[in-house]
C-alpha cells in the first residue's frame, strides 16, 4: 500500500469495507475468501492490484509508440517490455488474463450447463404435470361411464319391475 500516491492511499482509506470486496469481486477474487480476510487485508489486496493495473498502464504506454499506426481498431501485436522484471510483471499479467478468461469461460459454460437442465427439469414438470391430468381426465371419465351404467341398470330393474307390476295387475283383472 505504501507504494500507491498519498491521493490512491487516502482514498483506499476512506473505501468502505464492502466497496473494496466489490471491486476485488470484480477482478477476479472469490467472495467467500474476501469475507475471510481482515480490512487491512483487503486494503493491501485491493492496493496491489491498483500497482498492477498502473504497471499494466506504464506497459502498455512504453510500447504505444509501436502502437500509433493502427488505425480503425485494427489488431496490434503486443510487444513484451525490454527490462527483464518489466517482462516477468508482464508475464504474469498476461497469465492472470489468460487464467481470468479462462474462469470466465468455464463460469460461462457451467451457467449455459444450468440453464439447460433447468430448461429439462422444467420440461419434465411440465409433461408429468399433463400426464397427470390426462389420468385425472380418463379416471373422471371412468367414473361417469360407470355412474351411468349404474343408472341405466337401475332405470331397467325399474322398468322390469313396472312390466311385472303390469303383468301381475292384468293377471288379477
Amino acid at each position: 500500500m505504501e507504494h500507491l500516491t498519498e491521493v490512491k492511499q487516502t482514498k483506499l482509506k476512506k473505501m468502505s469495507s464492502d466497496r473494496i470486496k466489490k471491486h476485488l469481486i470484480k477482478v477476479g477474487y472469490d467472495e467467500d475468501e474476501l469475507d475471510q480476510m481482515s480490512r487491512s487485508e483487503l486494503m493491501n489486496t485491493l492496493a496491489k492490484e491498483w500497482l498492477k493495473e498502473i504497471k499494466v498502464e506504464n506497459i502498455s504506454s512504453s510500447s504505444s509508440s509501436d502502437e500509433e499506426g493502427a488505425v480503425g481498431g485494427a489488431e496490434v501485436k503486443e510487444t513484451p517490455p525490454k527490462s527483464m522484471e518489466m517482462f516477468l510483471q508482464w508475464m504474469m499479467m498476461r497469465e492472470e488474463k489468460k487464467e481470468q478468461e479462462r474462469k470466465e469461460e468455464l463460469k460461462r459454460m457451467e451457467e449455459e450447463r444450468r440453464t439447460r437442465e433447468e430448461k429439462k427439469e422444467e420440461e419434465r414438470r411440465k409433461e408429468k404435470e399433463e400426464q397427470r391430468e390426462k389420468e385425472e381426465k380418463k379416471e373422471e371419465e371412468r367414473r361417469r361411464e360407470k355412474e351411468e351404467q349404474k343408472r341405466e341398470k337401475e332405470e331397467e330393474r325399474k322398468r322390469e319391475e313396472e312390466k311385472k307390476e303390469r303383468e301381475r295387475r292384468e293377471r288379477e283383472e
